[in-house]
């Protein structure tokens, strides 16, 4: 049986695969389960319903969370992922998903790359090319970041910054780590050939 909500009517039906636009509505603070359910079945006066936009958003394949948006950041949500290409549901998530990050990781951006989206420094490099080049420091802590600091221009917090989140975000970071590696080997291959070939 599927979790409601709060603030979801009792009687809404929504997908737990799709984002949907339903017509609700908003429960009266007087009316009781039983005027609600009554009302539906017999017809009776539904003045204690408030007609509400609802717009369903589903934020795993078992929870499906419902939430108001100004008909204004509604209108911007559907521009910017038509332009994307891409669901609302899609956009949604990884705004909100973003923006968590920002707020609990402060000088953390996100930047479009030929890889795709990444965590970045708002004055520097990609969290995972730092995390990348942490590999090859030894030392303290502190001499590490500082190491870092001194390669990358920056002030030590901000390779703390990237450090942090990094260990936060581990796995995805780590990924990143190894695609990058992968590339670079694949190119040192790739000019091993072509310098044997230029030879022949």
């Amino acid at each position: 049986m599927r979790r409601r909500t709060g603030i979801e009517p009792a009687w809404s039906r929504y997908s737990t695969t799709s984002v949907l636009k339903t017509a609700g509505a908003t429960r009266h603070p007087d009316a009781s389960v039983g005027d609600l359910t009554s009302g539906l079945r017999c017809g009776a006066d539904p003045s204690p319903f408030v007609p509400r936009l609802r717009y369903s958003v589903v934020v795993s394949g078992s929870r499906a969370t419902s939430y108001r948006l100004d008909p204004t950041v509604k209108t911007r949500l559907e521009e910017q992922s038509t332009a994307e290409g891409i669901t609302e549901r899609a956009l949604l998530e990884r705004l909100v998903s973003e923006g968590l990050d920002t707020l609990q990781h402060p000088g953390i951006v996100y930047r479009d790359g030929r890889t795709g989206r990444r965590a970045a420094l708002a004055v520097g490099p990609d969290v995972w090319e730092v995390a990348s080049a942490l590999r090859f420091t030894t030392g303290t802590d502190e001499r590490r970041v500082a190491a870092l600091a001194e390669q990358f221009g920056l002030h030590p917090q901000h390779i703390r910054t990237a450090v942090d989140f990094a260990a936060t975000h581990r796995r995805d970071i780590d990924a990143q780590v190894a695609a990058n590696d992968a590339a670079a080997e694949e190119a040192r291959r790739l000019a091993e050939r072509r310098a044997a070939l230029m030879a022949s």
